[in-house]
């Protein structure tokens, strides 16, 4: 331990204090308990839940269902998004339809606003949307 600094291990954090103990003289690090490592604050963040996330129904499966609408929808723009989204909605993933803007964040480019709300009103044929409920519900829990 270097000269001059306490260490205070609280529950997830470690305090480190360089000569006096005023809280400008504190450095916060992050302490991953299970491995025994000191993450710096620098390089440490905050897992964030995603806005996407945040609009998927089902609090249990929504890891799951992302990782399935990503490997869905990503490297695709058009029709099949719009295609991929209403199935969605129809299986009762979302809360809400998501917004053109949200999509965007999540899943790179998928077209033109314009086209993607013109493409969400369709109505698709049985036809068309049965590969995708499938290939959404495949290996899924049922919840």
């Amino acid at each position: 331990m270097p000269e001059g600094e306490e260490y205070i291990i609280k529950t997830h954090e470690l305090h480190i204090y360089f000569g006096d103990r005023s809280p400008s003289a504190k450095r916060r690090f992050n302490v991953d308990v299970a491995e025994g490592t000191v993450i710096h604050h620098a390089a440490y963040q905050q897992p964030k839940k995603s806005l996407f996330s945040q609009i998927l129904a089902d609090h249990e499966a929504v890891e799951q269902r992302l990782q399935r609408l990503h490997s869905m929808i990503d490297g695709h723009r058009g029709q099949y998004v719009a295609l991929v989204i209403v199935c969605a909605w129809e299986e009762g993933w979302f809360n809400r339809k998501p917004s053109y803007n949200l999509m965007c964040s999540e899943f790179g480019d998928i077209g033109a606003k314009s086209n993607y709300h013109r493409q969400i009103q369709l109505r698709f044929t049985k036809e068309e949307k049965q590969p995708i409920f499938d290939a959404l519900l495949k290996d899924m829990p049922n919840t």
